[in-house]
């Protein structure tokens, strides 16, 4: 209590009035001229092919500096984000951290794309972005990160349907504002320790920034409360979640990072290593790793002053592996991605017209084994699958081998019809080895009627087909039925029981192709500057989405039916089968995205709330993959309210808090549960140019009411919620110049 104590005063002095700090004018300048270079970030890379300007993106793009991150608060870099993008939430499921956006918290994240300096890093057979950089620990090579709230497929593609993160990493030429190396360790409650190199090279040809860590955090003990205390563990160790020995984001990290620019050219290395608990799942493949090896390379090319040519290649190698809490190998795979982009840039060579026109080939080798010669995954070690463990990749295959090439071309323009006016437009053609072919068309209008006003009236797109698993097969013996077995489910002769649990002389149907998943979205945006340290930011969106990408099951009581194989698939050894599935219906929603930002010359507010409603949704979307039975949002909550600070009182001290409070959420069998209010503080001091000390303490007000949870696979039963909200903690860096 004493350090909170002291970490309270030291946030309330950085919020006193600036005449508390005498400084002379000049000083006054540098401070706020700090503050400002802090806080913002000016050109967005990932949203538009032809303009980078903040005030020109024609989506809702949040954007959040290096020092907002280090102040945060936040354990992992997806925490991060929720405290400060409006529309931004994450959601606890089962296995699974969900990147939420705008009510929407799939089974999975593969309905958001994730990118490294735009290089595309998703995954195509399963999770979507990989969990090592979304949910990191670790995140000081990052720069800033650029958030998309809602589709942007019309430049990305597919996987770019709920929303875009772009992370922007440090690169050696900042390094003139910078010291040439760090060594940074930090350490806290629970264990938590880091320990990082980083070092920037700059010659008159050669540019460099590379960086080393390795970070581990014990994590918290489970409360034994809601979903954790209620669910009861199908494995070896018995009991219930609480008991099995997983701790609440329990994680070891070791991340090494290299970007080198030489003229026109840019390279990017990436190594990390993650290997975390899943704190929520009932079975023993309960400890999850991945190992994510990345090459991007990146050239400019100009032609002349108007005609440029960009080109982005990516090399990537996943390995994932499972074990159980106990150490005992559970599964395992792989997956290879490729891809090569180029955008070529036709900036005003016809009059008034700002021009892109590109081609993209992506693909994806999946189903391959580790670097343990492993592609299976097991959800329960009992004795038999021990015993059949050399067996596995045969008789629990995780994928079966298989490539997609995805090949997509795209086109957009900025045309300024007047000094205040612009219009613009763009669509993007993807071809698809399964699903065919995708048109993702943007259209849209900038004004800016006053210097004070800007003005934009958009219409984007968004989609995602089903993950590659789907087309490929795999998961044997876990009972999922691959779409090239649809048109086999009758032809098994599975029969229909009534509610009595008498044959109805029907048999289970065969299911039609699973089509993607899209959003038409409409954006009214405004930004007012009604004087000169104010601004005003809002943001009405109404999104329709069909073809919603669900989980079906066929399931019968083993003593009934013991279910028998579908084509070319065998059932999962409790005795059913699951797919991916369209739901029929459409869903509408809107909403509103708001904040007020004010800059001192000491210290800047951000104030924002985001609201969340269902406009309408049929009846075959109750208990969907996004909605409850009663049709509210599953376990992502209505109205969320945030407030972040920032204050510099003196050149050497950066102070910050950051306050996040959601209402209440509904939980997957609809019932309203009380939100948290989630208080984070931060604070920099520099004692020299060569040292400083931050502190950062999370949930200051120990809030534990329990946390949003979708728990899709066991349906709407115990799941009000998981504990999964750390109690407060904290902990200390020291940064060391050289």
């Amino acid at each position: 209590m004493r350090m909170l104590g002291v970490m309270c005063v030291l946030l309330s002095l950085g919020m006193y009035p600036s005449s508390l700090f005498a400084q002379d004018s000049a000083e006054e300048e540098l401070l706020f001229y700090e503050l400002e270079h802090l806080l913002n970030v000016s050109n967005i890379t990932v949203a538009s092919n032809v303009v980078t300007a903040k005030e020109r993106q024609p989506v809702s793009i949040t954007t959040i500096s290096h020092r907002q991150l280090e102040l945060s608060g936040a354990r992992t870099l997806s925490e991060a984000i929720m405290m400060y993008v409006p529309g931004f939430f994450l959601v606890e499921d089962q296995d699974d951290i969900i990147a939420g956006f705008r009510g929407l918290a799939p089974d999975n994240n593969s309905k958001v794309m994730l990118l490294m300096n735009g290089h595309y890093l998703n995954t195509e057979w399963f999770w979507g972005p990989p969990d090592a950089i979304l949910n990191t620990i670790n995140y000081e090579w990052i720069d800033h990160v650029q958030v998309i709230r809602g589709p942007g497929s019309v430049t990305l593609g597919q996987g770019a349907l709920l929303g875009v993160i772009n992370i922007v990493t440090k690169s050696g030429s900042a390094s003139q504002n910078m010291a040439q190396s760090a060594i940074t360790g930090s350490g806290g409650l629970d264990r938590l320790a880091l320990g990082a190199l980083e070092t920037s090279i700059q010659t008159d040809a050669l540019s460099s920034y590379f960086y080393l860590s390795s970070s581990r955090y014990d994590g918290q003990e489970l409360r034994e409360e809601g979903w954790a205390l209620n669910k009861t563990n199908e494995g070896i160790t018995g009991g219930t979640v609480a008991d099995i020995g997983t701790r609440l984001k329990r994680t070891d990290n070791t991340t090494a990072f290299g970007a080198i620019e030489s003229g026109q050219l840019k390279l990017n290395l990436l190594y990390v290593d993650q290997q975390k608990d899943l704190y929520n799942f009932y079975r023993d493949r309960n400890r999850t790793r991945e190992v994510l090896t990345m090459l991007g390379l990146e050239h400019h090319y100009s032609f002349s002053e108007h005609i440029t040519l960009r080109t982005r290649a990516l090399l990537a190698r996943d390995d994932f592996f499972l074990s159980s809490v106990m150490g005992l190998t559970a599964g395992g795979t792989r997956e290879n991605r490729y891809g090569i982009t180029s955008i070529l840039n036709l900036n005003h060579l016809f009059e008034h017209h700002q021009l892109a026109i590109g081609a993209e080939y992506r693909r994806f080798e999946f189903g391959q084994e580790n670097i343990n010669g492993d592609n299976f995954i097991i959800n329960v070690l009992n004795e038999a699958t021990l015993e059949a463990l050399p067996q596995a990749n045969v008789q629990r295959t995780w994928g079966y081998p298989d490539e997609i090439d995805v090949l997509s071309l795209v086109v957009e323009d900025f045309y300024q019809m007047a000094p205040q006016l612009d219009i613009f437009g763009a669509f993007r053609y993807d071809q698809h080895p399964f699903w065919g072919s995708h048109l993702s068309p943007r259209l849209g209008v900038l004004y800016v009627p006053t210097d004070d006003l800007r003005l934009r009236f958009s219409w984007q797109t968004g989609f995602r087909g089903a993950a590659g698993v789907h087309y490929g097969g795999g998961y044997r013996n876990d009972g999922l039925l691959s779409g090239e077995n649809f048109d086999q489910i009758h032809a098994a002769q599975i029969p229909i029981y009534d509610a009595n649990g008498n044959p109805t002389g029907a048999y289970e149907p065969d299911q039609t192709e699973t089509e993607p998943e899209s959003m038409s979205s409409f954006e009214l945006a405004a930004n007012y500057k009604p004087a000169p340290n104010v601004v005003l930011d809002a943001v009405g969106f109404y999104n329709v989405i069909e073809n919603v990408i669900d989980v079906g099951v066929i399931w019968r009581d083993p003593e009934v039916f013991p279910m028998v194989t579908i084509g070319s698939d065998v059932p999962g050894d409790w005795n059913g089968y699951w797919f991916f599935k369209n739901n029929d219906g459409k869903i509408k929603q809107y909403g509103v995205e708001a904040s007020l930002t004010y800059t001192q010359e000491k210290y800047s507010l951000n104030l924002s709330h985001a609201l969340v409603k269902i406009s309408d949704a049929p009846d075959q979307q109750r208990a969907s993959m996004y909605l409850t039975n009663d049709l509210n949002f599953k376990a992502f909550p209505e109205n969320v309210t945030r407030l972040n600070v920032i204050a510099t009182p003196t050149p050497q001290s950066t102070i910050a808090m950051n306050y996040l409070y959601y209402y209440q959420w509904y939980s997957p069998r609809d019932q309203a549960v009380d939100g948290n209010h989630i208080v984070n503080v931060g604070a920099i001091y520099e004692f020299t140019p060569q040292i400083d000390v931050s502190v950062n303490i999370k949930n200051l007000l120990n809030q534990d009411n329990l946390y949003p949870m979708n728990s899709n696979a066991e349906g709407p039963d115990l799941s009000d919620g998981t504990p999964a909200l750390e109690e407060t903690s904290f902990w200390a860096r020291f940064r060391y110049h050289f």
